[in-house]
């Protein structure tokens, strides 16, 4: 086994940083370079470890992180693209672009499935959740739930504790030991689909949830440092 490389703090300050952009990356463009490129460069290359993980997003958890104070279109348009970018350039379109497809209409806004009910918060609010997401997940892996959680998400929660053991140990949920559960299909390009995991509804879905939207970030990833 080898041992760990030496690296100074110099050589890991070093990297190309990217002003403005709360915890982007840093690039370590040296010789022999861990973070050598951007994600999305790298993986259209194909230089990526060919190993199987466990990815997912979680709905309606931006609404943790969203502004609960009114914000306008300029300041919506200067989280999406930055507060100093320059008028007319690719980022400032593809920002209005983004703005675009996710629109200030509350009806489409994050929680979803809501329609236009606002819970006392202006308008802006749901639109911000719907451009946020984070780790809601965590307390169901783990079996943290709070004592007042219902049964639906108790139960939740011992799925997809069986569902990560068995990736674990086997690196393929599908073991077959633990509570029954819906087998979880492996995503490829001619099966883009996900396990919807929900209290009382866990099953397959089609991957197609704001397709367009999602589609144009990740054509875009390279301006936004991913």
């Amino acid at each position: 086994m080898q041992q760990p490389k030496k690296i100074s703090a110099a050589v890991l300050g070093g990297g190309i940083a990217f002003p403005g952009v709360a915890w982007g990356p840093t690039l370590d463009t040296g010789r022999n370079s861990l973070y050598p490129d951007l994600a999305s460069r790298l993986y259209a290359k194909g230089r990526f470890a060919r190993l199987p993980f466990i990815a997912g997003t979680n709905r309606d958890e931006g609404t943790l992180f969203a502004n609960t104070q009114p914000l306008t279109e300029a300041e919506f348009k200067a989280m999406v693209a930055g507060p100093n970018v320059t008028p007319g350039s690719v980022l400032d379109s593809v920002a209005d672009k983004i703005l675009e497809l996710y629109p200030a209409d509350p009806a489409v806004g994050s929680p979803y499935g809501t329609g236009d009910e606002l819970f006392g918060l202006p308008a802006s609010y749901k639109r911000h959740a719907s451009l946020i997401s984070h780790a809601a997940e965590i307390a169901y892996v783990y079996g943290q739930l709070p004592p007042t959680a219902g049964a639906a998400s108790q139960n939740l929660s011992v799925v997809i504790m069986d569902y990560w053991i068995s990736f674990t140990v086997s690196l393929d949920p599908n073991d077959g030991k633990g509570v029954e559960r819906p087998k979880w299909p492996q995503y490829k390009d001619k099966n883009q689909v996900l396990l919807q995991l929900e209290g009382g509804n866990t099953t397959v879905v089609k991957d197609d949830f704001r397709e367009e939207a999602i589609g144009f970030l990740n054509k875009n990833a390279e301006l936004f440092n991913r």
